[in-house]
């Protein structure tokens, strides 16, 4: 008799675990479809689109420069990186993100990675260019996820495939 105690906490247990496991791979979905939009936008030379992931007041953290606060500022520095390309009605650079650790915990989350830059058409394994990074990430009242907080550093040479 005393064993029916503990199945019954266990099946009660492994129940609750489950909605919170779907919550997971969908946050999880979710944040991997803004890195595919941030990598098309990117490929498109939309400077736009990129700051469009970012909250309103998102920070962004260059290397050797100041911080940068708010979507219109982010949206400036972009538009100062890919408005020449897209001028030229040339494609964007590819861009890619390997992720090494994810940890969220309600409407906020972090990750922390390397990611790959390479001319356009680049897949992954031939683009050299990278560094790594953090980023803070904030779900909005809309119910999106955004960065919030973004910071990178260039590795040279890179040191991650």
């Amino acid at each position: 008799m005393r064993a029916l105690p503990r199945v019954v906490t266990a099946v009660i247990l492994v129940s609750a675990a489950v909605p919170v496991a779907a919550q997971d791979r969908a946050t999880d979905q979710a944040l991997k479809a803004v890195y595919a939009r941030f990598s098309q936008a990117y490929k498109e030379a939309d400077a736009e689109k990129v700051a469009n992931l970012y909250t309103e007041d998102a920070y962004y953290l260059q290397p050797n420069s100041e911080v940068i606060q708010g979507r219109d500022s982010v949206l400036a520095l972009f538009q100062r990186m890919l408005d020449p390309i897209r001028q030229q009605q040339k494609p964007g650079p590819a861009i890619y993100f390997d992720i090494l650790e994810r940890k969220m915990s309600g409407s906020l989350g972090w990750d922390v990675g390397y990611y790959r830059i390479g001319p356009p058409g680049a897949d992954s394994a031939s683009s050299k260019r990278g560094g790594k990074f953090i980023v803070l990430w904030r779900k909005d009242r809309d119910g999106q996820w955004r960065i919030h907080a973004d910071g990178y550093s260039g590795l040279t040479p890179p040191q991650r495939p």
